[in-house]
C-alpha cells in the first residue's frame, strides 16, 4: 500500500493537505484487520475550488457521485453554498488504499481555523492530524485554532483539572452539535 504522500500526485495541485482518523492514527481496541480495512480520511485545501474540480473531473471522474455529471459549477456550488464549504468524495481507491477526501477552499479553511465559522474542519483539527502537504499560511491558522481550543477548554473547566479532562474538553468542542456523531460516525473512535 502506498504512503499517504504518494496519493497526492493523483490529484490536481493542492495547497495544503492533511489526513486524520482511525486509518491514520491507530485506535484503541482496533484489530490489525480493522486498521487495514479503515477508510483513510483526507482534506485538501485548494486555492480555486472550481478550477480544481474541473481538473479533477478530467482526471478522476469516477471519484464523483452523480453530481459530477452536472459539471464543475454544480459541484462547486454544493461545496461553497451548503454546510461547511467542503465537498467529499468517498469510497475511492487510490494505489490500493480506500480513501475519502474533502476539498475546501484555502481561504474557507483559514477562516474556519481562525474564526470557527463552522467549526467543522477546525474541530477536526483539534484532534491529531498528519500534514501531507504543508503551507506556512495555513499552519499559522492551525496554530491559532489549537490555541483557541485550549483557551476555550480551559475556560469551560473547574479551577483544578486533570490532563485527561482537558484533552476531553478540547475534543468535545468539535463534537458538540455534530450530527455525524449521532448518525454515522464510529462511536468507538470518540470514547
Amino acid at each position: 500500500m502506498a504512503d499517504l504522500e504518494d496519493i497526492l500526485p493523483h490529484f490536481p495541485p493542492i495547497t495544503y493537505a492533511f489526513a486524520y482518523g482511525s486509518a491514520v492514527f491507530a485506535q484503541r481496541g482496533y484489530t490489525t484487520q480493522q486498521l487495514a480495512d479503515a477508510m483513510t480520511d483526507l482534506v485538501f485545501a485548494v486555492d480555486d475550488p472550481q478550477a480544481w474540480h474541473a481538473q479533477n473531473l478530467e482526471r478522476n471522474a469516477s471519484h464523483y457521485s452523480a453530481l459530477g455529471t452536472l459539471g464543475t459549477a454544480a459541484v462547486t456550488a454544493v461545496q461553497t453554498r451548503i454546510g461547511a464549504e467542503i465537498y467529499y468524495n468517498a469510497l475511492v481507491r487510490v494505489d490500493g488504499r480506500l480513501i475519502k477526501y474533502g476539498v475546501i477552499a484555502t481561504q474557507a479553511l483559514i477562516d474556519d481555523l481562525k474564526d470557527w465559522t463552522t467549526l467543522y474542519i477546525a474541530g477536526r483539527m483539534h484532534k491529531p492530524t498528519r500534514v501531507l502537504q504543508p503551507s506556512a499560511l495555513v499552519q499559522a491558522a492551525v496554530s491559532e485554532n489549537l490555541h483557541s481550543a485550549l483557551t476555550a477548554a480551559l475556560l469551560l473547566q473547574p479551577a483544578t483539572l486533570t490532563d485527561n479532562a482537558l484533552f476531553h474538553a478540547i475534543c468535545a468542542l468539535s463534537y458538540s452539535g455534530d450530527v455525524r456523531l449521532r448518525l454515522v460516525e464510529n462511536r468507538k473512535v470518540h470514547d
